[in-house]
């Protein structure tokens, strides 16, 4: 069975071909959107890029392992919003990064969201529950900027 390391949503992952090390970038606990008062009411939300990223390792260190994982978010009702399964391999490698941009969530409403992490060996059909982050999402109406014209200065000083 495939050993579940770590999970971490973020901003951003880089992966250093040199070093074969992942680093995250922006850790998110919490995810605030504005939003333009004349989107704020249409659909689920609007959508945020996010990456989420899992390290893996084998049970055995030397002996070689398949598997699934499934990557679910569930809204603060409990409805299921993103559900997505891959294949892993860590039959060449003892330990794999596995990172996967997330380009366009909706978020449709404000509250805690569950990003859930699942695992499954090749030989079953039942998914085990290893990881559950909860990230809070505020959404919020975008503040208008007042049009109030703004006085300049030119170069001697004078104002208009």
């Amino acid at each position: 069975m495939l050993k579940h390391i770590w999970t971490v949503v973020c901003r951003t992952s880089i992966w250093d071909k040199d070093t074969e090390e992942m680093s995250t970038i922006g850790v998110l606990d919490y995810i605030d959107l504005e939003i333009e008062e004349r989107l704020y009411h249409f659909g689920r939300g609007i959508p945020y890029r996010f990456v989420w990223v899992t390290c893996w390792r084998r049970e055995g260190i030397h002996k070689p392992d398949r598997g699934y994982a499934r990557d679910v978010i569930k809204d603060p009702s409990g409805e299921i919003v993103y559900d997505q399964k891959y294949k892993i391999s860590l039959v060449k490698y003892p330990t794999r990064y596995i990172s996967r941009d997330i380009f366009a969530q909706e978020f449709g409403e404000s509250g805690d969201y569950n990003f859930m992490q699942y695992v499954r060996s090749e030989e079953s059909e039942d998914w085990i529950t290893v990881s559950d982050i909860p990230i809070h999402v505020e959404r919020k109406k975008k503040q208008r900027r007042s049009r109030k014209s703004k006085s300049t200065t030119d170069k001697r000083g004078k104002t208009s």
